[in-house]
């Protein structure tokens, strides 16, 4: 696994008071820790920083992808976003690093970053697959930390766009074949 060194350091503030899970100036529990997984340097380093400065309350990872996660990241961290690009949810390497991290990590929710912003199939078919939300790339990146801070705290996030489709299905009467007579 490749880790960006100077863009940790960077982003995340790193320091060697923090190795003992405190903030040791004020002896607080650290921040929840976000690893973000792109293996493409520029939008991994780009995304890392802008990050960190629109939510300095968080400490961001930067990795370039899952393999020997464990090795380079022993603390669990409160969730973990994948950049899927312009791949598919059925793409073979994203769902060898969908179980990857969850051999790695269970339990810690995952949020897909992906530019296949249009397609609501695919965003619930991340969903059935085990991911706690679908971000498309199209959206701000205030949205992303609001997307972030629901899923830390065992929220799901849907676009709007899924969301009303998902609404539009749920009252429709197809969905509901056999609704009771009132």
């Amino acid at each position: 696994m490749h880790t960006d060194e100077s863009a940790r350091g960077k982003a995340t503030g790193s320091s060697a008071h923090q190795a003992d899970g405190l903030n040791s100036a004020a002896g607080l529990p650290r921040s929840p820790l976000v690893i973000l997984i792109d293996p493409a340097r520029l939008t991994r380093e780009s995304l890392g920083h802008l990050l960190h400065e629109k939510a300095p309350d968080l400490r961001i990872e930067t990795l370039s992808d899952c393999s020997e996660t464990m090795a380079h990241q022993p603390e669990v961290p409160a969730i973990v976003l994948v950049n899927a690009k312009m791949a598919e949810i059925t793409d073979p390497v994203l769902k060898s690093a969908t179980v990857r991290l969850t051999e790695i990590w269970p339990g810690v929710p995952r949020l897909l970053i992906s530019d296949r912003a249009d397609e609501p199939v695919a965003a619930l078919a991340a969903i059935q697959d085990g991911w706690r939300g679908f971000f498309p790339a199209t959206l701000e990146v205030d949205l992303l930390l609001a997307a972030v801070r629901l899923v830390i705290s065992r929220g799901i996030f849907l676009p709007p766009e899924v969301a009303q489709h998902c609404a539009a299905l749920l009252s429709s009467s197809e969905f509901w074949p056999h609704q009771p007579t009132p």
